[in-house]
């Protein structure tokens, strides 16, 4: 009961923790660069299509869908974006040995959860493991500053840990 008690405490708190940053976050239009000019008019549709030259159609192809990263039942992150040539599904398999090493980890407690900064990038730290690198790309991707997503994930982690492990047994004694 006190640990379901704490857990409350500790969400209602990342929140209010996280809510703030959020409200002072300055949205872009997404349908044009920074700077440029406002449209002023739909352009006109050609009365018979031209076909896309084989460049564009690759560019246009759906992009891979976000894989999740999911452990004690809480969604930990949701990876959008192609990194260093790894797709989100590829970075998904790298987290999860990741996040195995950090749950059997008993010395990681979620008070060990940290978001750094290193160089442009910020990075989820659970005491000596890396546990992701949160990019300006993945940022811009989750609607958001890498700051703010790597406080955003490294609080879900906190809040995973404790539910993902294990509880330990104790045996009567012979």
């Amino acid at each position: 009961m006190r640990a379901w008690i704490v857990m409350l405490v500790v969400v209602l708190l990342a929140e209010l923790a996280v809510a703030p940053a959020a409200t002072k976050t300055r949205v872009r239009p997404r349908h044009r660069k920074p700077g440029a000019a406002a449209p002023t008019k739909a352009p006109a549709k050609p009365a018979s299509p031209a076909p896309a030259p084989a460049a564009e159609t690759a560019s246009t192809a759906p992009a891979s869908p976000p894989a999740e990263i999911v452990a004690g039942g809480i969604v930990i992150l949701r990876l959008r974006t192609t990194v260093a040539g790894m797709t989100p599904a590829d970075r998904e398999a790298a987290l999860y040995e990741r996040i195995n090493t950090i749950i059997s980890d008993r010395n990681v407690q979620p008070a060990n959860v940290k978001a750094i900064k290193q160089g442009y990038d910020w990075l989820v730290m659970a005491g000596p493991h890396l546990f992701v690198t949160v990019t300006a790309g993945e940022a811009m991707a989750n609607k958001a500053t890498p700051m703010e997503l790597a406080q955003i994930w490294a609080s879900n982690l906190r809040i995973a840990i404790p539910l993902a492990r294990p509880e330990p047994v104790v045996l009567p004694p012979k």
